[in-house]
């Protein structure tokens, strides 16, 4: 368990990424890598090349952010959730703005191809090189 506690260290930002540039929401690509490292854990004797541990990791964050992304709850949750409440302190004004540019922000990245797209948030979160 300490050597794969290990590893979601080593993974889990990358993993994140990975399913938060599919989800376009950092709540749901969490609950997606939960699942991932979770099966990732169960599934750990099926690996042939532990080397390959990180590709095998985000093929499996990838299937279920893309599943996650077509289920009919999450679209459900999510206009569920946009009704919800402004956070504390801020004005309806700013909370707009905010979500505008947050919506600027994933249309934009959504036109770019999958691997620029993510070249470009594992660069932002994960500080990692181009």
């Amino acid at each position: 368990m300490a050597a794969f506690e290990s590893l979601v260290r080593k993974y889990r930002r990358s993993a994140l990424a990975c399913a938060a540039s599919i989800l376009g929401e950092v709540g749901d690509a969490e609950d997606v890598v939960q699942d991932a490292m979770i099966q990732a854990c169960e599934r750990l004797g099926a690996l042939r090349s532990p080397g390959q541990f990180g590709g095998w990791l985000m093929v499996a964050v990838r299937r279920r952010a893309l599943n996650a992304l077509r289920s009919p709850h999450r679209r459900r949750r999510a206009a569920i959730e946009e009704a919800g409440d402004a956070p504390a302190g801020t004005t309806p004004h700013e909370e707009y703005l905010a979500a505008r540019r947050r919506q600027l922000v994933w249309a934009a990245l959504a036109e770019l191809p999958e691997r620029e797209r993510d070249v470009l948030i594992l660069s932002d979160l994960d500080g990692l090189p181009h």
